[in-house]
């Protein structure tokens, strides 16, 4: 390149008239006989609209990218334990994102590039000298290694060899480094399950549970629902396990419903919505189905006077052939059953006496008791109440094993079958126990009767009696059709006709839901065992009971007993495929691996990267598309810079040093800024010039 014309050269040089813009134009001294001069070319700054496109567009889709797979993380965050659904083919995402990452980090560095080129030509963006100017060199500021050896100068120098416009690149190329790294801690691939289309071949659905058509169709001797109940097992629904809740539930507030396969509930913490229980299949399906809709809602009582049944006990009749139980028929065969421990004979050293009181659920199919089916307009009632005394033994074993006396929540204002005496003994309350007579009540006579005769003088007494406890039940069930959802929501439940009963080929019409007094009556140790609480001891003498129940216990065992008595409706406590059915008019889904979250949570990469690009796009609309002398600052342009300062370097014994050119401070005194060095003339150059000598961008340099 030509070094800088002398005045009196640079005077005489005369504009052609008129070039056309972007094409080179000639310049020269008016011709004339017997002298010449070397003609000129001249040329106006140039756009590189597409290093500018770059610089904007990387970013950018390189955020879009994360925003889909932020998106994605942000509605799996909350599913962690639970069934996650995703997008067929979803890893693919999770692998284009580090290939979108490193392209679209390479796209911004292109064009970020092409914006240093444009910004040293700004007044506001210059390098201070030529070290600053040497620092853009080699895109020191793109990588560890430049901002190693800037660090290294401020701490060990204490001078800043760099300018604004360095710190500002630096800056947008540190936050990708650190935010593509740590984007890769925010998303794993998850196990999951994706839905099938029509074109996708799978073997067919299969699921386990009744259908309409096989309602009534029930293992021989029955399927042993209190055999579970009795061990404590969790009432866990078979397959892939998913209870429907209604659209309104927040399945996420409720804990027995935050994993699957879902477990009943049973806790006294936890919300009780209608579930409807449906043939589980090994997946995940959606599409309309039959099954069963139940409800149930326990409560502690902490009044006698909530009960609706037992405390109408002395109006009860004594059932004929069956002293244990009693009824009344004038509010739709409420029964109620009372039952004591130790049983005649036994021995304990609890006395406990329960009465439990019922109206009777109905049958599936029959118009029995007071409904064809027991659904939301009558529910049907359970209650239990418990007193309970602590009775010595011989050998002193209340003194070697512990009791505890204490009552969690004790129910007020109730009857008690003992009696305090003055004297602190407690005697038998023989009022407690009376009764109507069936007989003397047909006969008009009104005459009462004891439930159980005045124990012998002999027997013992207890010791203490405790508060009595009580739970109170209401229940409901109907059969039916609803649509459901991968997310475990049923829609749109119509009651459907009840199966009909062939004597031939079926087991006869079905007890409906909440049947279980059969199963909790008398079973006292049962209520431990079934809740895991700790159990009865057995000595030679009898059981030992190591404390009271609790009011809390009885609620989870009855709670136990509706679970498995809905288990056993709908799957007969069935847990394999063995006898599976083909599972119709639904949509199955597979397993596949999807976008999961992380151990990082997506808002720290994220917020990075929207730094980055809102940079990267602002600068590249501010400066991307602006006119400049070169592409960018290459190797070219450094060696024509130096070309116009050639006898400057000459004369300057730090160039000749075989050390950095940080250690030459002369370049310190040499200037920064890429500008116009011949700003009076109609023709400009390029070069490196002091401050105000910027480049007009319509002007023409050669």
């Amino acid at each position: 390149m030509p070094v800088s014309p002398s005045l009196s050269d640079t005077s005489t040089l005369l504009p052609l008239s008129s070039p056309e813009p972007d094409s080179p134009a000639i310049f020269s001294n008016a011709p004339t006989k017997g002298r010449g001069k070397p003609q000129l070319r001249s040329y106006k700054l140039r756009r590189f609209p597409l290093r500018g496109i770059a610089v904007i567009i990387g970013p950018l889709l390189v955020l879009a990218c994360y925003a889909l797979i932020w998106r994605l993380v942000q509605l799996r965050r909350d599913t962690v334990d639970k069934l996650k659904y995703g997008l067929p083919n979803e890893n693919w995402i999770h692998y284009a994102w580090f290939v979108v990452g490193v392209f679209g980090l390479n796209f911004s560095k292109y064009g970020l590039l092409g914006l240093e080129a444009s910004m040293l030509h700004d007044r506001r963006w210059q390098a201070k000298n030529t070290m600053a100017l040497l620092m853009h060199c080699e895109n020191f500021w793109s990588g560890p290694g430049g901002w190693l050896k800037c660090g290294k100068l401020l701490l060990w120098r204490r001078t800043n060899p760099v300018g604004r416009l360095w710190y500002t690149l630096a800056v947008l190329s540190c936050l990708p480094f650190i935010a593509l790294p740590l984007s890769g801690l925010t998303v794993e691939l998850v196990d999951g399950y994706v839905k099938l289309d029509n074109n996708t071949s799978a073997p067919p659905l299969m699921g386990i549970g009744h259908t309409w058509k096989n309602f009534n169709r029930r293992p021989e001797g029955g399927t042993g629902g209190d055999s579970f109940w009795k061990t404590g097992f969790p009432p866990t629904v078979p397959g892939i396990g998913i209870a429907y809740t209604a659209p309104q539930v927040q399945r996420d507030s409720i804990p027995y419903l935050h994993s699957v396969p879902n477990v009943l509930p049973s806790n006294i913490s936890e919300s009780n919505p209608d579930l409807f229980l449906v043939p589980q299949s090994d997946v995940p399906v959606s599409g309309k189905t039959w099954g069963l809709l139940i409800g149930c809602n326990c409560s502690i009582v902490r009044s006698f006077s909530e009960f609706t049944i037992l405390n109408r006990r002395p109006s009860f009749k004594i059932k004929p052939h069956k002293d244990s139980e009693l009824y009344d028929d004038d509010y739709g065969g409420e029964a109620i059953r009372f039952f004591d421990n130790p049983e005649e004979g036994g021995t304990s050293n609890m006395f406990a006496h329960a009465e439990l009181g019922f109206q009777p659920p109905g049958i599936y199919g029959l118009n029995a008791f007071y409904l064809r089916s027991s659904d939301f307009r009558r529910p049907s009632v359970l209650e239990y109440a418990l007193w309970q005394g602590f009775i010595g033994q011989d050998y002193n074993l209340a003194e070697k094993l512990p009791f505890n006396k204490s009552i969690d929540f004790p129910m007020a204002d109730a009857p008690s079958p003992y009696l305090q005496g003055e004297n602190g003994f407690f005697y038998f309350n023989e009022k407690f126990y009376e009764v109507k007579n069936d007989s003397d009540v047909s006969e008009g006579g009104g005459s009462k009767t004891a439930l159980m005769p005045t124990p012998s003088p002999g027997s013992h007494s207890p010791q203490h009696m405790a508060a009595p406890i009580g739970v109170r039940c209401i229940r409901h069930s109907m059969l039916g059709q609803a649509e459901v959802d991968w997310h475990g929501t049923f829609r749109s439940f119509n009651e459907t006709p009840f199966p009909e009963d062939s004597s031939n080929h079926e087991s006869g019409e079905q007890f409906a839901f909440g049947s279980i007094s059969d199963s909790i009556a008398g079973k006292f140790s049962e209520l431990l065992t079934s809740t895991n609480s700790p159990a009865v001891l057995r000595f030679a003498l009898g059981t030992y009971f190591p404390s009271y129940i609790q009011a809390e216990t009885l609620y989870r065992s009855i709670m136990l007993a509706h679970a498995w008595d809905a288990l056993r409706l709908m799957y007969d406590n069935s847990y394999t495929f063995e006898s599976a059915h083909p599972y119709e008019n639904v949509t199955g889904s597979r397993p596949s691996k999807i976008i999961g979250p992380g151990s990082v949570l997506p808002i720290y990469p994220g917020i990075l990267l929207i730094l980055w690009a809102f940079g990267c796009v602002v600068l590249g609309l501010v400066y991307g598309f602006r006119r400049r002398w070169s592409e960018t600052l290459d190797g070219y342009s450094m060696f024509r810079f130096g070309a116009d300062f050639a006898d400057e370097i000459r004369s300057e014994p730090d160039f000749v040093s075989t050390r950095g050119f940080e250690d030459c401070q002369a370049l310190r005194r040499f200037p920064g800024l890429i500008g116009d060095s011949w700003p009076e003339m109609d023709v400009g150059h390029i070069s490196l010039v002091r401050r105000r000598n910027w480049a007009g961008k319509e002007k023409r340099y050669h």
